[in-house]
């Protein structure tokens, strides 16, 4: 079974991303935090960390960096998520060898679909590995874009909105280069009729 670690400082998010790929048949392990996250990965061993760029203590890009300098880890899978989307963040991302990014708001499907083909690119590295051919260099990560249909809200949220609760974080990070700050956008998971998403 493949193990997935989902770090967010969203309960509801990691919820909700748990439930979508609970349901493809992963495991799940959760982090609310940068140092949280990286507990999990050296304990755990994760086939996959997805991770949201902005965290109360580190940011995405420095779970990614761990795992990429990470003699045993090196070529895992690392899926950054941000609410912000521009330049800044894809340079970022692709500085630190994400394998791939995604913008809020986005579909759960989408997501599991992401999921699904970083576990195939992991699973045929390591058999390339195995028979002495070279495995494939992570590419630069391509923008996402954003899908229209909303998350359902998990059973806790009872009026079926969930807000993060961010302005007063002393620890919030920019996701923007220190020469241009930008507010972490704070959207809800929402539910609407016919599919899912999640926004924040």
């Amino acid at each position: 079974m493949a193990k997935v670690l989902v770090v967010d400082d969203s309960l509801s998010v990691r919820k909700v991303v748990e439930k979508a790929l609970e349901g493809r048949g992963m495991q799940v392990l959760s982090a609310a935090s940068g140092a949280e996250a990286l507990e999990r990965i050296e304990r755990d061993r994760p086939d996959v960390v997805i991770c949201d760029v902005i965290l109360p203590d580190k940011d995405g890009y420095q779970i990614c960096q761990f795992v990429r300098k990470h003699p045993a880890i090196s070529t895992t899978p690392v899926l950054l998520i941000s609410g912000v989307d521009n330049g800044t963040v894809q340079a970022r991302a692709a500085e630190v060898k994400s394998d791939e990014v995604m913008f809020k708001p986005f579909g759960v499907d989408e997501l599991v679909r992401k999921v699904d083909g970083l576990l195939r690119s992991r699973t045929n590295g390591a058999a390339a590995a195995a028979n002495g051919a070279p495995a494939a260099s992570a590419s630069a990560p391509a923008q996402t874009p954003a899908a229209s249909a909303p998350v359902a809200a998990p059973a806790a949220a009872a009026a079926g909105r969930v807000r993060r609760e961010r302005p007063g974080d002393p620890g919030r990070r920019s996701e923007a280069s220190a020469g241009g700050a930008h507010r972490h956008a704070r959207c809800p998971l929402r539910r609407a009729r016919g599919s899912r998403g999640v926004h924040h």
